[in-house]
C-alpha cells in the first residue's frame, strides 16, 4: 500500500510539471551587424540584419523595437526625464552635437519595405 501511495504521487507530480511545460515556448532572434565608425564626424555608419522567429503559437501582426540610441536625442525622451528627476541637467542642456541617435532606419522583409509608426509617447520605440 506504501508504494502504491508513492507511485500515485509521484505520478501527479509528474503530469503537473508536464502539464506546467505545454505552453512554453522562447522565441529566437538572431543578428548580424555592420558598422563603420567615422572618426572626423564622430558617428556610426552601419546595417542590420534580425532575423526573428515566432515560436509562438500565435500570429505576430507587428514587433515592437526599442531604439536605445534615440533616448539621447532630445531633451524631451525618457532618459532625459529620468536625469532631471535624479537632479542631473548636465544632458537637458547638452548641445544637439553632444547627443547621438539613430537616423535613417529603414525596415524590410523579402526586399520589400515595411511600415513603421512611430510610438506617440516614446521617441526610442517603434512599431514594425
Amino acid at each position: 500500500m506504501k508504494i502504491l501511495s508513492i507511485l500515485i504521487i509521484v505520478f501527479f507530480f509528474t503530469a503537473s510539471a508536464s502539464a506546467q511545460n505545454r505552453g512554453y515556448w522562447q522565441q529566437r532572434v538572431d543578428y548580424t551587424l555592420r558598422v563603420s565608425l567615422n572618426d572626423s564626424a564622430k558617428s556610426l555608419e552601419g546595417s542590420a540584419r534580425i532575423t526573428y522567429y515566432n515560436q509562438s503559437p500565435d500570429t505576430l501582426n507587428y514587433i515592437w523595437f526599442h531604439l536605445w540610441p534615440n533616448a539621447y536625442a532630445n531633451d524631451r525622451t525618457a532618459f532625459s526625464e529620468q536625469l532631471l528627476q535624479n537632479g542631473r541637467t548636465d544632458f537637458y542642456f547638452a548641445r544637439e552635437s553632444e547627443r547621438g541617435y539613430i537616423s535613417g532606419l529603414e525596415f524590410r522583409s523579402d526586399d520589400k519595405s515595411l511600415e513603421t509608426e512611430a510610438h506617440p509617447l516614446h521617441p526610442d520605440i517603434r512599431k514594425i
